[in-house]
């Protein structure tokens, strides 16, 4: 997936990877996931969802700035996830 735009994520791992957010922040965890099937495994999904100030700095990677955010971009996983996260508001 690199390269592409994504969602900060933990590593992706047998088990449950330890809790990896991006930056400091009342983070909820939402009630649902989901499955995605890729050719050779499966990947279990969790979302947990914070609001954040719009000048917030991750620790790692960037926040698109919302007048370039378009849902198509995304890959097929990640779009799955913030269709589930925008359901759940």
């Amino acid at each position: 997936m690199g390269g592409t735009l994504a969602w900060p994520s933990s590593e992706w791992t047998d088990g449950i990877p330890p809790e990896a957010p991006p930056l400091d922040a009342p983070w909820h965890r939402l009630n649902h996931g989901f499955r995605h099937t890729f050719t050779h495994f499966h990947l279990d999904v969790q979302i947990a969802r914070a609001n954040v100030q719009v000048d917030a700095i991750p620790t790692r990677g960037w926040f698109q700035p919302l007048d370039a955010f378009a849902p198509a971009d995304l890959p097929t996983v990640m779009r799955k996830a913030f269709d589930l996260a925008q359901a759940q508001d």
